[in-house]
């Protein structure tokens, strides 16, 4: 199981557009929105996977996807 943190962010400014003196020109000014947790479970050996994406990470988030993993 791993669980990491994700920052969600937002672009402040529009991108330019490619032409064919240059290409697409992006600006990395940002503002941050908010956070969100993925919850990952793996089984390596057989090759399964699972991922829920959560907008908190909370106890109680946890313990239901945990619950959710056992009940299936």
């Amino acid at each position: 199981m791993d669980e990491p943190p994700v920052q969600l962010i937002r672009e402040t400014r529009t991108s330019l557009v490619a032409s064919q003196k240059h290409p697409q020109r992006v600006d990395y000014k940002y503002e941050q929105a908010s956070t969100a947790s993925i919850f990952m479970f793996t089984e390596t050996l057989s090759g399964w996977r699972q991922a829920t994406a959560r907008p908190e990470c909370k106890k109680a988030d946890w313990a239901e996807e945990v619950a959710a993993l056992l009940e299936g």
